[in-house]
């Protein structure tokens, strides 16, 4: 039962996520295993009943009545997980549970927002499948759970509980971002209104997504999954080293190439690429000391304006274009606390008018880009006389009233892991993903001299097509 020492105030994306009832912003992390699986799924239960009762956020449910409010309910028993945890032995894929899943929201007011699927392949090989409700998660917080649970099952139990502390954004909510939400925010509403009607996205939206209204509507997400291959992994990870350069701001200039290889077609024909992009941040940077942050929708997105507004020069060399990146995302940082006090006043629940209402496919940008990184912690588990271990994982969340065109997940294990939720229509969404997959995977090879746009000829293999034709030319 709620009462005020329980209770949350919710703001940022917990805000956004929880705008209608029959909304769903569920967020799935799915991670392969492989080991004894018939021994070890009877100790998962008790694993993911005593890893719920350890983080306050995975008990949290909405206060009826009550905008902007949440609370933690009492620990839960073993026999109230029972219908948390779910065993697939039917054949049915992993994605196609994912993708079922994510499109039927949690009853936030009756209902714990997380659950536990195991997809069983063979007696050695399955998936886990953690759904959570964005509103208290995100792909920081299922990296976190994963590894709980999996601890926990193979009798390495984290056995620390964690309290509900002060709120993240309550310290955020400086006088600065007050001073802006009641100053600022009025003069920057006509500014992004206008924004958005202007904005036209770089892609064709999908037929079925239909236009930001009140009520919302409820639009569907379509997710594509891949993973890489470990050895062009550190050859790429070799190659930023040597150029000093993040993994993660290089991935940024391979996701702005296949943007301008999919819509372009043949990259001598791109000029400059301008994409609407936003970049995801994890709030939890310098607060760690300060707070128990492993849980709860400590995330938020923000513009990278650097690159809707100059966009990127494919005739940069891509070394270069990648430092750039990280100045880029540094400003883009800067912008957090306006993105915090936007969200708080203009995207809750509770309002008679929106900034993006008619919105089309209720695309607020091209891309959300979210790298996750690296899984923070072993890949392998010993369970009785074997082990339990990790494969690839993936991430997947629907968003059906306010999205970018595409969100894309980054996760790494023991090779690059590609995950993308998208509202674009079904082939340009395919096109992409696959060019987006051949220039990451191939980032090991690009040379220090090279241009951006000399490297996605190579890629793509454009020079050969080239010379093929001038024969054709020559032979007319």
């Amino acid at each position: 039962m709620a009462n005020e020492s329980n209770e949350v105030e919710l703001h940022g994306i917990e805000r956004m996520c929880t705008m209608g009832e029959n909304s769903s912003y569920k967020l799935a992390m799915i991670v392969s295993i492989d080991g004894p699986i018939r021994e070890l799924i009877p100790k998962l239960k008790t694993a993911f009943t005593s890893t719920i009762n350890r983080h306050p956020r995975m008990r949290g449910m909405l206060v009826k009545n009550k905008l902007h409010t949440a609370y933690i309910r009492d620990y839960l028993t073993e026999d109230e997980v029972e219908k948390l945890f779910v065993i697939s032995e039917i054949g049915e894929s992993w994605e196609t549970i994912v993708q079922r899943e994510c499109e039927i929201p949690f009853n936030r007011y009756e209902e714990i927002p997380y659950t536990l699927w195991v997809v069983v392949k063979n007696d050695r090989n399955a998936h886990l499948i953690l759904f959570a409700d964005h509103f208290m998660s995100d792909g920081v917080s299922g990296a976190f759970i994963l590894h709980d649970v999996l601890s926990a099952a193979t009798n390495q139990p984290e056995t620390e509980e964690h309290q509900l502390t002060t709120d993240i954004y309550k310290i955020r909510r400086t006088p600065m971002i007050r001073f802006i939400e009641k100053t600022i925010m009025k003069a920057v509403r006509p500014i992004v209104t206008n924004g958005l009607r202007k904005f036209k996205p770089i892609f064709p939206i999908a037929a079925d997504q239909k236009p930001f209204t009140i009520p919302l509507p409820v639009n569907p997400s379509r997710g594509l999954f891949h993973s890489g291959s470990p050895e062009n992994m550190m050859a790429a990870i070799r190659r930023c080293k040597q150029e000093g350069v993040t993994v993660s701001t290089a991935m940024l200039v391979g996701v702005l190439l296949a943007v301008a290889k999919t819509k372009y077609k043949r990259l001598s024909d791109c000029p400059v690429v301008k994409v609407s992009m936003e970049c995801a941040f994890d709030l939890r940077r310098g607060s760690e000391k300060t707070l128990e942050l492993k849980v709860g929708a400590f995330s938020a997105a923000t513009l990278v304006p650097g690159y809707k507004n100059k966009g990127m020069n494919l005739d940069a060399n891509f070394w270069q274009e990648s430092r750039r990146a990280k100045t880029e995302l540094g400003k883009s940082y800067f912008l957090l606390n306006f993105t915090l006090a936007f969200f708080d006043t203009y995207m809750s629940a509770g309002k008679k008018k929106y900034v993006f209402d008619k919105q089309p496919g209720c695309i607020m940008g091209d891309f959300n880009y979210s790298n996750v990184g690296k899984y923070p912690f072993p890949l392998s588990y010993k369970f009785n006389s074997e082990t339990i271990d990790l494969g690839t994982l993936n991430a997947h969340c629907s968003a059906t009233h306010a999205s970018s065109g595409c969100n894309l997940y980054f996760l790494s294990s023991n090779a690059f892991n590609y995950s993308m939720t998208t509202k674009y229509e079904e082939g340009i969404s395919r096109e992409f993903f696959d060019n987006m997959i051949k220039v990451i995977e191939s980032m090991g090879t690009i040379q220090k001299d090279e241009t951006i746009r000399e490297a996605g000829r190579r890629i793509f293999n454009e020079n050969g097509l080239d010379d093929t034709l001038k024969d054709m030319a020559n032979k007319r």
